[in-house]
């Protein structure tokens, strides 16, 4: 047959196979029940090239062709050649039509019509016009063509399909030619416009940079979206043209017809996910204190719309329809098991906190709430936005789908009935290094999900973070023997920090009728955890003085986070730093003289020094955004964070500080940490001790379903 010699041929599997050029459009589509229509098609298309040099449709790569010849009319031959009789050229139309009916029915039908000078073009011109689809199939169209590209025989396969019904398609795309993020710094990683035309997800570049890239439904290129370096956390606006985001502490749009990004309101935080209302107000969560904030588009002064302990955290909003009320997630200090979704009336102020187990949910126009639970399954469960109650039980859409450190599901839907999202990785690791500006050396120790790795005085010991029954304990990890071991049991166990001798671990955690704690124990696992201070609102242990006999601490204080000491054995605390700004991540200097901190005393996080004393003034070490610092052995450095670098500050330590000089010294998929730096500096050689997330090197696929309420429709 023709199709088979130049268009293509018919996989068992539905898959169309051969060249894209002489395909027809239910080839390209992967329809199973071919006739001999296809062939006439085929037919035309070698006559077409014969005539005009050239196929009917042309592209750069098979994606165009294909989404071409599904979506666009063929130009005339006259059009390229006007020496070509014009029943020649009707001939030839009608055996392109989009529609088989269209066409001629036999090869000996199209060979009569070539010779007969009473085929017009009015007879083309009618079946053009039958054929042309409708804007709705039109679309699902484009949706198929994404199905037949992914059979082709050509040099770059994007993904994989597997169709589910005539109405209902999950196509992955697997992103080759850069790295996709799952979205570990703040919010989802991806997005979909609310038209369901246009993806944009996160890539992590050879750079080791986060930044947003754009691709549309009927185009298999990936375009990276410059003026978004760095960004994370991408939503639409309700126009689909903005792209909100945010990017080293600033909450920015860009439009995306081109342009530079605009600042809407310089936050000095992380953005825990965020919403853009029809009203042009944007809700989002600030990492400064996990609550629910709302700020015009256009910019302009933060508004803090829901209260609670700091201990409680207000992630990921979405507005429900009308704008008045936004879903949230609610989250407590635990297992992701503990979060709920919750709705809050942006007009009261009221939040009624919903039965549904979920970590992340969004309404879809269909009449379903789509959320994911701890578990990593994306569910649909009917829902009236008005009563904000659910009316019918819930239906699994996809299992394995990712989930960030703090539950954040990595899924988007659009207005349109789409839906895409992000899988899990299998084997997911990360990996522990000591790293220097010249290169770094693995520690053979990979487990998932490590945090907060801190490294014993004498360098033989690292304490760190594990997920353990849903919560989280200190483990210790023998270098010298390789052996790594449990030291905390039940309830959540973070932060661990070394006493000067090494013979201790003092951590904060949360254990049966104590909300938080520090708590300290020997690091050989011998004896019993002693309380050294209970805090309602949360606190850690940040280090001690030299001599082992005073702690540093961080406390959550009335809304704000502040610095103190105190003596062991001693409850009370002589606080150190305590305003009405936000300071975190305190660090002495190996003499004990010196306090390094951050703090958005500015408007933005920097990092200061000053003297543990307050015997000289406080002095900003980073020139813009930066956080977590850490002090070198011999106190002469001082280590901070910015982005998804490392920092090295050379300074002069006398009776004031000054910054000599600012170097890069690290750049990977670091995840930063809020609360406490995440990394560590080795008490000896100096070398830099850092967690990196291996999940993040691996191209991921993304999986994008069109029409996904057909699939609960069908299991109702």
């Amino acid at each position: 047959a023709v199709s088979a010699a130049a268009g293509g041929r018919m996989t068992e599997t539905g898959l169309s196979l051969g060249t894209p050029h002489y395909m027809s459009p239910e080839q390209a589509t992967a329809e199973k029940d071919l006739t001999n229509r296809a062939d006439i098609y085929s037919l035309g298309s070698v006559l077409h090239e014969m005539l005009t040099g050239s196929p009917p449709h042309v592209g750069s790569t098979a994606q165009q062709i294909i989404m071409k010849i599904v979506t666009e009319d063929v130009p005339p031959v006259t059009k390229l050649r006007k020496s070509v009789p014009p029943h020649v050229a009707a001939a030839v139309a009608m055996a392109l039509e989009k529609l088989p009916a269209d066409r001629f029915d036999t090869a000996s039908a199209f060979a009569a019509a070539l010779t007969n000078p009473g085929v017009v073009v009015g007879r083309m011109t009618a079946g053009a016009a039958a054929s042309k689809p409708s804007p709705l199939v039109r679309r699902w169209v484009v949706g198929a063509v994404a199905l037949g590209i992914l059979g082709l025989t050509v040099g770059v396969i994007v993904g994989r399909v597997t169709v589910s019904t005539p109405q209902a398609r999950v196509v992955r795309l697997d992103i080759i030619d850069s790295l996709n993020v799952v979205g570990r710094c703040c919010g989802a990683g991806l997005a979909l416009s609310p038209d369901g035309s246009r993806i944009v997800i996160t890539l992590l570049t050879e750079e080791q940079r986060y930044i947003l890239a754009t691709r549309a439904l009927n185009d298999g290129e990936v375009h990276p979206l410059p003026g978004t370096e760095g960004a994370a956390g991408p939503f639409f606006s309700p126009s689909g043209r903005w792209l909100g985001f945010e990017v080293n502490g600033q909450l920015r749009k860009i439009a995306l017809a081109g342009g530079p990004a605009i600042t809407i309101v310089d936050l000095g935080n992380e953005v825990r996910g965020a919403t853009w209302g029809r009203n042009d107000t944007i809700v989002y969560s600030d990492d400064e204190d996990d609550k629910l904030y709302r700020v015009a588009a256009s910019g302009g002064t933060p508004e803090r719309i829901t209260e609670g302990p700091q201990s409680t955290f207000h992630r990921n909003p979405r507005l429900l329809p009308g704008d008045r009320k936004t879903l949230f997630a609610l989250d407590a200090p635990g297992p992701l098991k503990d979060i709920r979704l919750a709705i809050l009336d942006l007009e009261t102020g009221a939040v009624d906190t919903l039965e549904t187990p979920g970590t992340m949910a969004q309404y879809s126009p269909t009449g379903h709430l789509v959320f994911t639970t701890s578990e990593g399954a994306l569910m649909a469960q009917p829902f009236d936005p008005e009563a904000s109650a659910p009316t019918g039980l819930a239906f699994p859409l996809a299992e394995g789908v990712h989930l960030r450190f703090d539950g954040t599901g990595q899924f988007a839907i659009s207005e349109s009935g789409d839906l895409a999202y992000l899988p899990s990785v299998e084997s997911e690791r990360d990996r522990l290094v000591l790293a220097t500006a010249t290169g770094s050396t693995e520690i053979p120790l990979s487990p998932a999900n490590m945090e907060h790795a801190a490294i014993s005085p004498d360098g033989r010991r690292i304490a760190l973070e594990l997920p353990v029954d849903g919560g989280r304990d200190i483990w210790i990890y023998d270098r010298e023997q390789a052996v790594l071991n449990r030291l905390t049991t039940g309830g959540t166990s973070l932060f661990p920090v070394w006493t000067p001798d090494g013979r201790r671990i003092a951590y904060g955690a949360q254990v049966d009728s104590i909300p938080w704690g520090i708590f300290w124990r020997p690091a050989d696992g011998s004896g019993t955890a002693d309380l050294h201070w209970a805090h309602t609102q949360g606190a850690s242990v940040a280090g001690f003085t030299p001599d082992g006999l005073t702690m540093l601490i961080r406390a959550n204080r009335q809304g704000t986070s502040d610095i103190g000491i105190m003596a062991i054995g001693d409850s009370s605390v002589r606080w150190i730093v305590e305003s009405q700004f936000d300071e975190r991540q305190p660090r002495l200097s190996p003499d004990g003289s010196w306090l390094a901190y951050s703090s958005d005393r500015s408007g933005r996080r920097a990092v200061y020094v000053q003297s543990v004393f307050g015997e000289s003034g406080v002095h900003q070490i980073s020139t813009d955004y930066g956080h977590s610092p850490e002090w070198s052995p011999d106190g002469h450095t001082l280590y901070y964070g910015t982005n998804r670098a490392i920092m090295a500050a050379a300074l002069d330590v006398g009776d004031e500080v000054r910054v000599l000089s600012r170097t890069t010294v690290f750049v990977g998929n670091i995840d930063f940490a809020r609360d406490d730096t995440n990394y560590d500096v080795h008490p000896i050689t100096g070398e830099l001790l850092v967690i990196l997330h291996d999940e993040e090197q691996t191209p991921l696929p993304v999986h994008w379903i069109l029409g996904w309420p057909q699939l609960v429709e069908e299991a109702a």
